[in-house]
């Protein structure tokens, strides 16, 4: 299991047990696939800049120890998409 779907899974237990609306769910959902997505492009990209790759795993360690909210993450993970360009 990738951490994207390890965290994906960890929040869709934290869900089950929580009465939420379904549009706050849907945030989520969206924040998780937008984190993941990153994820996934922050391999194909380690070797051009290893500051940022760095600052990357930073970001979703924090996101997977729950130190942050996956719209928090994906929003870092943009700023730092942003800085790289």
């Amino acid at each position: 299991m990738d951490l994207g779907e390890a965290i994906r899974s960890r929040v869709e237990e934290a869900l089950a047990s929580v009465n939420l609306e379904d549009r706050i769910r849907s945030r989520v959902e969206r924040g998780l696939s937008r984190a993941a997505e990153s994820h996934g492009r922050m391999h194909r990209v380690s070797h051009q800049r290893p500051d940022l790759t760095q600052e990357r795993k930073e970001i979703l360690d924090r996101l997977e120890r729950g130190e942050i909210e996956a719209d928090e993450a994906a929003l870092l993970l943009r700023e730092l998409k942003d800085r790289r360009s």
